[in-house]
């Protein structure tokens, strides 16, 4: 597992083997997990920033790419630029080029990305002359290590601007324990600007940290003050100050991009500061240091006290200062941005997926370049093995396995009112949606563009009563509403005013979308379907009419009809047809043995306008353009 000298703690060849194995095993074990969960909807943990990010790419293929690039949940113009879409690109050509979906691809470039780490990895190693056993269990504790086995597949910009990153700290080590030639710091700038636009969150720890190890190592060597003013002092200020320009001209420009889109002022990084950053207080806060460092690092991502003691053992050893201050530099990469940014890593587990990986890399060096040759092999392993397991351990007990293999059906809100919209609205139709924060979960789902507005929002009111003023004129398709602002009732004011509109509930959101024609003249015929409920209930403080049931054609295979009216039939002979909106029954599916993919469920919002009296309320099926009026099936009394 080492190696290091002979000696009575050097490790015999079976326990090197045997560490190799078990990273392979690792690499193996979370790739085939990613696979098999690769199909998963995007709607598992911060399925908000998953699907913000994925509709970016989808988009791109759908409209092209831009660096004004569309994230179209902030209302009319859709331009919301957030980070470089490096990622996104990628994703977007990939998704093109191969047929298949932004969430696949998108799920497995970022696992490719984490790949790619092992032989940047690799590198790092060899040119900090550390043996090769310190490599095996990076990679065996990074692809056990919950933070990678779960984030590092999600749809996110995380494991690329992380491979950026390494690949910069590779060059820069390259110059700084190589022949300090200037042209080494060309990649180490191209690399460290392509972290920085990619996210700067993950980018500026290490260009700080590399920022003090070029002076350093620059002060060590005589005559410094002449060469820092000559060539290489102009090629070191450039490869700092290159990422940094670029990552500013970047935000000055999302910045004034986004002040186009309805919810764009809000969103500046000027507007975000304190989001962005947190303040003094969050840097010795309990949530800092007991939820995200105690907690969520060291039990859940760093083995516990395994790993904690590990690294403690290994510095309090008689060893190379050289060792030693590896270890010291990788856990400042690893702890630097918790304080740099506390908000962001307190309110968010994936942030960690950008400084864990130093920590587990100081781990790797203290368990490989120290604990093995001054104790052996066999302890090294059974030291190894440890950690994998508690890792492995952690995985389950923070909910990831489960997450990851969580199915998300039609009885989900998200998909429910996703594929309404998806059905209901043709392709350049547009919407806008109350009650789910700004998340992009209905527009990236729907393939729809949207104005989702958050309860934040300034001009809230003038949404709810001037929808269609938020998107492109005459392309409002449907409103939503999870909340109550607006609630059920506003929202069906708003219908009954626009005329050839219907309204409908799925999962708890009320939906309004235009209405199909009505039947004339129906026939009768047999159906298959039941009208389950119809009563007066109370909707924002108002009195209203809900019907709601299914239907289904009567065939041996069952389908959903055309479309699904309601009739109510007075015994004073006043007649009353209504159009539904279909809804997502699973029950029905699964009585009827038929996929969840189709919508048996219908639902209508009526306002309670009826005269009082009893009334006969029967289904009107639309098949293949022939209208069936099915039997009574239900009485109801309107008092």
């Amino acid at each position: 597992m080492s190696t290091g000298p002979t000696s009575a703690g050097s490790s015999a060849p079976w326990t090197r083997w045997a560490s190799l194995i078990l990273a392979v095993l690792a690499v193996l074990g979370t790739t085939t997990l990613v696979l098999y969960s690769a199909g998963q909807p995007l709607l598992d943990r911060h399925a908000f920033r998953q699907t913000q990010t994925a509709i970016t790419a989808y988009w791109f293929v759908r409209d092209g790419y831009r660096l004004a690039y569309e994230t179209p949940v902030a209302g009319y113009p859709w331009v919301l630029p957030f980070e470089f879409p490096l990622y996104q690109a990628v994703v977007a050509a990939l998704s093109q080029i191969s047929g298949l979906s932004i969430s696949l691809i998108g799920r497995l470039v970022s696992c490719a990305f984490l790949l790619l780490s092992i032989p940047v990895a690799a590198s790092i190693t060899r040119r900090l002359g550390l043996p090769v056993a310190v490599l095996v269990i990076f990679v065996a504790l990074t692809f056990t290590t919950p933070v990678y086995v779960y984030w590092g597949r999600a749809v996110l910009i995380e494991t690329s601007a992380l491979f950026f990153g390494l690949m910069a700290i590779k060059y820069g080590l390259d110059y700084l324990l190589g022949s300090r030639s200037t042209w080494l710091l060309a990649p180490f700038c191209l690399f460290m600007t392509l972290c920085m636009l990619q996210k700067v969150t993950t980018g500026l720890p290490i260009l700080m940290v590399f920022t003090a190890l070029f002076a350093a190592g620059e002060a060590r060597q005589s005559g410094w003050f002449e060469r820092a003013r000559g060539a290489r002092g102009a090629a070191l200020g450039v490869a700092i100050l290159v990422p940094l320009v670029a990552a500013y001209a970047w935000t000055s420009f999302a910045d004034a991009v986004k002040l186009e889109s309805p919810l764009g002022p809000a969103l500046t990084s000027s507007a975000l500061t304190a989001w962005n950053w947190g303040t003094p207080g969050q840097r010795i806060s309990y949530a800092l240091w007991v939820d995200v460092i105690l907690n969520r690092i060291l039990l859940l991502n760093f083995g516990g006290i395994i790993g904690a003691g590990v690294i403690t053992a290994a510095l309090a050893m008689t060893a190379e200062r050289r060792i030693k201050l590896i270890i010291l530099t990788s856990v400042a990469l690893g702890l630097l941005p918790l304080f740099l940014f506390s908000n962001l890593h307190i309110v968010h587990d994936y942030y960690q997926s950008s400084n864990v990986i130093f920590l587990t890399y100081g781990l790797a060096v203290a368990l490989g370049a120290l604990i093995v040759p001054g104790v052996g092999g066999r302890v090294g392993l059974a030291l190894l093995a440890a950690l994998m397991v508690a890792n492995g351990f952690a995985v389950v007990k923070s909910g990831y396995l489960a997450a990851m293999l969580k199915n998300f059906g039609a009885d989900n809100p998200h998909v429910a009112v996703s594929r309404v919209l998806a059905r209901e609205l043709p392709e350049d139709a547009q919407f806008v949606a109350f009650g789910n924060d700004y998340s992009a979960t209905f527009a990236f789902l729907s393939g729809r563009k949207s104005f989702t507005v958050p309860p934040w929002f300034k001009d809230i009111e003038q949404v709810i009563a001037r929808p269609g003023d938020y998107v492109e004129k005459g392309h409002l398709g449907a409103v939503v509403a999870c909340s109550d602002k607006p609630d059920a009732m506003q929202l069906l004011e708003w219908t009954t005013a626009q005329g050839n509109w219907k309204l409908g509930e799925t999962t708890g959101c009320a939906i309004s979308v235009p209405a199909k024609p009505l039947p004339t003249a129906p026939r009768p015929g047999k159906c298959r379907g039941l009208v389950e409920r119809a009563s007066v209930v109370t909707r924002g403080g108002h009195k209203v009419l809900a019907v709601s049931g299914w239907s289904a054609t009567n065939e041996a295979v069952a389908h959903v009809p055309e479309a699904s009216f309601v009739e109510l039939r007075g015994v004073n002979g006043s007649l009353y047809i209504a159009d539904t909106l279909s809804t997502s029954r699973p029950d029905i599916n699964r009585a009827l043995g038929v996929s969840e993919d189709v919508d048996f469920g219908f639902s209508r919002l009526l306002p309670d306008e009826f005269p009082s009296g009893t009334y006969s309320l029967s289904i009107i099926q639309r098949i293949d353009g022939q209208d069936i009026a099915c039997a009574p099936i239900l009485r109801i009394v309107i008092p």
